[in-house]
């Protein structure tokens, strides 16, 4: 699997005709070494089955459709009808992004002249392929850790998402430039250097802890979207600084989620692994600040990572249990329940006349968005595991001591 993008780039269907498959193979390796999905057919992909149903479901699972563009393409009434299909998805979903390629001196026609192409005249040199892989690049919201430091996505990225949230997102793709994928390749090889009668049970825990950060990657690609949008909306209504009040929320959440298993990998292996060489400052002194929050509740195994996660001295929080569909205990500034507001909780008040809106949106939703993310590992489809969250404070009865 390609390092770019985590192998988890945008979904390209490449349409082309059979006779082009030189040149297609040509583009789809390409692709595919950029971390692109491509769906490339081919004369045996499709045998037995019904085109005309078949191949509209795959362009409508589809981010970008790239079409080579050839006077034998031009002849094929396939070729023609596959364009046909992503045009009308295009123009009512805003995708495929529509992107072709014309090999040759061939002058597009019909529906291909409203679209801005590929010149690829004097064939699939070097520039022509990188221009269409960043095309291709641009169906997707790529998001990379910042390897200075690495328990956080880089800043600027996130505040453009930030803005960009009250409108669907493009798919996010997080960790974009594979940073766990580099770190787990240099476990699992440090695992194999070792000698020993547990060489081999340390190279099957590392192989299955990278599968396992594969797999939380992917749940964080599905949970972000909903927490920005959240941040957006909450920050908004309640006329805080935004984007830059929003960005320490999401800061926690990737500390939570994704900088606990980095700080663990570099404390199973001494901070001996390369690609987590530039954070290593940073890793360091996460390891330290777990361990000293941690001797304040050394009974609860997790109580340094999420003191640390949330960036706040173990005194500073306090834990509440939250009633609703799905219940939460959630780490909250103590002065939460101080004074009244401690008699109202323990009178049953609602939490959204309890709970600060700033407080709410700072650490709870971190923290919810952390919860249904590690939820992901279920049956269920996604998108119902995310919302039987509540993301709003008015979403839950009552709140107490856990």
């Amino acid at each position: 699997m390609s390092s770019f993008l985590r192998g988890s780039g945008p979904r390209v269907f490449l349409s082309y005709r059979y006779t082009d498959r030189g040149p297609a193979g040509e583009v789809s390796r390409f692709l595919a070494d950029r971390g692109c999905q491509v769906r490339m057919e081919d004369e045996t992909s499709l045998l037995g089955q019904n085109l005309s149903r078949v191949l509209p479901e795959r362009i409508r699972d589809a981010e970008v459709f790239v079409q080579l563009v050839t006077d034998a393409s031009s002849e094929s009434e396939w070729v023609r009808r596959e364009l046909e299909w992503a045009v009308e998805r295009n123009r009512g979903a805003g995708m495929p992004l529509i992107i072709p390629v014309v090999l040759g001196p061939v002058v597009p026609l019909g529906l291909l002249k409203d679209w801005a192409y590929v010149n690829a005249g004097g064939g699939l040199n070097d520039q022509v392929l990188q221009t269409l892989a960043r095309g291709c690049l641009n169906a997707v919201e790529p998001l990379p850790l910042d390897r200075e430091r690495p328990c956080h996505f880089d800043e600027s990225r996130v505040l453009d998402l930030l803005r960009k949230a009250a409108a669907p997102l493009r798919r996010i793709v997080v960790d974009a430039d594979g940073l766990f994928e580099a770190t787990s390749r240099a476990a699992i090889d440090r695992a194999k250097s070792l000698d020993g009668e547990h060489r081999d049970a340390f190279v099957a825990q590392e192989r299955r802890r990278r599968d396992r950060l594969a797999r939380l990657l992917e749940y964080a690609d599905l949970v972000l979207p909903r927490l920005l949008r959240e941040l957006h909306e909450q920050y908004h209504e309640y006329a805080y600084a935004f984007p830059g009040r929003a960005l320490e929320p999401v800061n926690r959440f990737s500390r939570l989620l994704l900088g606990t298993e980095l700080v663990a990998l570099f404390r199973t292996f001494k901070g001996e692994l390369e690609p987590l060489d530039p954070g290593a400052p940073v890793l360091r002194e996460a390891l330290e600040r777990m361990h000293s929050a941690q001797a304040h509740k050394p009974g609860d195994s997790g109580f340094g990572e999420a003191y640390w996660g949330l960036g706040e001295q173990p005194k500073a929080l306090v834990e509440l249990g939250f009633a609703g569909r799905v219940p939460v205990n959630l780490y909250l500034p103590a002065q939460t329940v101080e004074g009244d507001r401690e008699v109202a909780m323990r009178f049953g008040d609602p939490p959204d006349t309890i709970v600060r809106p700033e407080h709410w949106a700072d650490y709870a939703l971190p923290q919810i968005a952390r919860r249904a993310a590690w939820s992901l590992n279920s049956p269920h489809p996604p998108a119902e595991v995310i919302e039987q969250y509540g993301w709003k404070v008015s979403d839950y009865r009552r709140m107490g001591y856990p």
